[in-house]
């Protein structure tokens, strides 16, 4: 495949995403879905929990995306900025076997919930992927992201400093795009 279909095959899915993103999405001050998963550490995790202590951002992944492919380096870059200080919690589409695969390949930094039912991924209106969501310590939603940009995980790390309590860590986002992205 060229470089230009490529390109323009990118351009199409970020406009239908961007179109997708404005549709029916949850938005701040919405009460955020209560939910219960399994997590990749094990163990039963639930909105509630994941936000006892303070603000949470849910970052939604399906597993072959290629978009995410690219976006997942930079969550994985933020995490470790704030490990053990601010909650970033990958929600992926599929089981504890697919997930093993895609944790092989991308080596995650923060702990990631399983959906493959897709419950709390539709719970959360997301639409494309990457997709995150911050939700307060109230259980409301505090702000979307819909896809990844520069600006995007800008915010989103200024969003986990204020979490933790700290100056906005220098995550390096060098190669991230300048307009939203999604797959």
């Amino acid at each position: 495949m060229k470089i230009g279909s490529v390109m323009a095959a990118l351009v199409v899915a970020a406009v239908v995403g961007f179109a997708l993103s404005r549709q029916d999405s949850a938005k701040p001050g919405d009460k955020a879905p209560a939910f219960s998963a399994m997590g990749s550490d094990g163990k039963s995790h639930t909105l509630a929990s994941l936000t006892k202590e303070g603000p949470a951002v849910l970052y939604f992944i399906k597993e072959d995306c290629p978009v995410n492919a690219e976006a997942v380096k930079y969550y994985n870059r933020m995490a470790s900025a704030y490990k053990g200080k601010a909650r970033l919690i990958g929600v992926i589409n599929v089981d504890k076997v697919g997930y093993a695969g895609w944790a092989k390949r991308f080596k995650p930094t923060y702990p990631v919930l399983f959906d493959p039912s897709l419950k709390t991924i539709h719970g959360f209106k997301a639409k494309a992927s990457p997709w995150a969501v911050e939700v307060g310590k109230d259980g409301k939603i505090a702000k979307v992201w819909p896809g990844y940009s520069a600006n995007t995980l800008a915010q989103i790390n200024a969003r986990l400093a204020k979490a933790a309590g700290t100056t906005v860590a220098k995550v390096d986002l060098g190669g991230a795009p300048g307009g939203n992205t999604f797959g």
